[in-house]
């Protein structure tokens, strides 16, 4: 939580004893992986929690529909190519800010010591867990590709039919086609403050192209 406040992902709000406008706390715990050998913690947020009316904040959200490819059809293209590369955006959700009058609807309760007082945030971006944040997520990638198509075709064409969620998975014939579209994904994602990380391949010389971005 100390990360969100350092990031800017949720800030400080002093809420008046009178305000009237609908709001809804989140509830949150966190998440411990015994595998992972950072022994990062990872926060959870519960949008599905019902008030005493029996509505919970996802009920009153607007899904959306599907922008992205299916999984299937992104699978096959990925298996027939002779080279293929994957990697994933880094922290994707977190990337895109909500419109600030909806934050009061992603308010949590938070203090960093039990000694300080119990304090109300509000998260500032599209939060994991929330029933509209993939449809929020993927239609800003598909928007960014869209906005920049004809300085990035490649790379345009990639991060609308290689992307499943936030993870990529590409593939090319030649490995000078690879680099291309490496190239392009990066500084095409870059334009909306996205990084790529995990970077995979199985031709690994071509891993060298992008450096220290994430590999």
């Amino acid at each position: 939580m100390d990360e969100y406040k350092l990031l800017g992902h949720m800030k400080l709000v002093n809420v008046p004893a009178d305000e009237e406008a609908a709001s809804f706390y989140l509830p949150h715990h966190a998440v411990f992986k015994k595998s992972d050998k950072s022994s990062r913690i990872r926060v959870v947020f519960d949008a599905s929690c019902k008030l005493s009316t029996g509505y919970s904040l996802n009920d009153a959200l607007f899904v959306g529909p599907v922008v992205q490819q299916d999984l299937v059809s992104i699978l096959m293209r990925f298996r027939t190519f002779r080279y293929v590369i994957t990697a994933d955006i880094v922290k994707m959700y977190r990337q895109i800010l909500i419109d600030p009058s909806q934050a009061c609807l992603q308010r949590v309760l938070w203090r960093s010591n039990i000694e300080f007082p119990v304090e109300v945030y509000e998260l500032t971006t599209v939060t994991y867990g929330t029933a509209s944040a993939s449809y929020l997520a993927t239609r800003c990638l598909k928007h960014l590709a869209d906005q920049h198509e004809a300085r990035y075709p490649t790379g345009s064409d990639r991060v609308k039919r290689d992307f499943y969620v936030d993870d990529l998975l590409t593939r090319a014939d030649t490995l000078d086609e690879v680099r291309l579209i490496g190239d392009e994904v990066v500084e095409l994602l870059r334009l909306g403050a996205f990084e790529l990380s995990k970077w995979a391949s199985n031709a690994p010389e071509v891993l060298e192209n992008f450096g220290d971005q994430g590999f």
